[in-house]
Formats: C-alpha cells, structure tokens, sequence
C-alpha cells in the first residue's frame, strides 16, 4: 500500500505545482495584456503606472477574463483604435502561452 500512497502524493504534488505556475502565468498573463495594451494606445511613460494599475486590479479569484476585455475595448476606443473582441480574447489566449513559457522557464 506503500507504493500506492507515494504514487498518489507524487499526484497531488504535481497537481498543487501545476496550479501554482497556472496561477502565476495568468498574473504574468495580465501584467503582459496591460503593457500591451498600453502600447496599443501610446501611454506616456509618466502616466504608465497608472493606467496598468487599473488593470492590476483583476481579481484572479474570478477565472472570467471580460474584466480585462472591457478595460481593453474602453481603453483602445478611446484611442481610435477599433479591434473586435475575438482578437482580444485571442491576445490573451497568446500571452497565457507566453506566460507559461516564461513561468517554466524561471523553475
């Protein structure tokens, strides 16, 4: 039995760590999405920390993105920049694979 116990706490060990670099590549994920998106609308680099707090307000408790969709769809019309939702959630998708890379990569 043994044997079955230690297979199954190499389990939940793999489980917790997958979660963990899960939850760190959407923070990273999101960090990615605000500069990009202030980018996007060529934010003075003496208003950047303001606008990306906003965005730092994302309560990752809550695994809908359409917190930062809205912030991004308000910020880029704002700027004249007309870019429909799908690519935005597309963006997203990309930067996650992005993050996870780089989450991976620090160990």
């Amino acid at each position: 039995m043994s044997t079955l116990d230690g297979r199954g706490k190499g389990f939940e060990d793999k489980f917790a760590h997958d979660e963990e670099i899960a939850f760190k590549a959407k923070i990273k994920r999101n960090h990615l999405f605000s500069n990009w998106v202030a980018d996007q609308v060529a934010v003075s680099d003496s208003d950047r920390d303001s606008f990306l707090q906003k965005y730092n307000e994302f309560d990752m408790s809550k695994p809908d993105i359409h917190f930062l969709i809205d912030l991004a769809e308000k910020d880029l019309e704002a700027a004249g920049i007309d870019i429909s939702e799908h690519r935005l959630e597309n963006k997203l998708e990309d930067l996650l694979v992005e993050a996870t890379a780089l989450i991976r990569q620090k160990g």
